[in-house]
């Protein structure tokens, strides 16, 4: 267990007062479990976490091809995601823009490595962007195909 971790960056600042890994086997693989009074976050699959982010990065490629060009990579490989970010603030911080949330964001789904049949949820029960206020937010993100 990690205690009165602090991060500082050129725009970020935030102190995380305890934080508790846990690495198992699974039936999926492998399972990772991070929880922070800041966050949680459970991730079961493939025990290659660099295919997580190759496997990120192609469901960005296949849905937002202009805006993330690259070429796919294939793999059989799949994680279940589930992740709750207990204090919004930090969203304005790390992403530098106006955006407020009113609670807890919550993120739940599937990764496959392939980058298709990858379905994502974010959930929260509000959020505002400069004069922009949504309340009872769902957000889904997909790649099929």
């Amino acid at each position: 267990m990690l205690r009165n971790f602090f991060v500082q960056g050129f725009t970020l600042n935030f102190g995380i007062d305890s934080l508790m890994i846990n690495s198992e086997q699974s039936e999926r693989g492998h399972a990772l479990r991070l929880e922070s009074d800041l966050a949680s976050l459970s991730i079961d699959g493939s025990a290659d976490i660099v295919g997580l982010k190759d496997a990120v990065l192609n469901m960005l490629s296949r849905s937002l091809p202009d805006f993330f060009p690259a070429e796919p990579k294939s793999s059989e490989a799949s994680w279940y995601v589930d992740a709750t970010l207990r204090d919004p603030s930090i969203i304005a911080d790390l992403t530098g823009k106006n955006l407020a949330l009113v609670s807890p964001l919550k993120l739940h789904g599937n990764i496959f490595a392939d980058g298709r049949r990858s379905t994502l949820y974010a959930e929260t029960e509000g959020f505002t962007y400069s004069d922009f206020t949504l309340r009872e937010a769902t957000l889904l993100f997909s790649a099929e195909g």
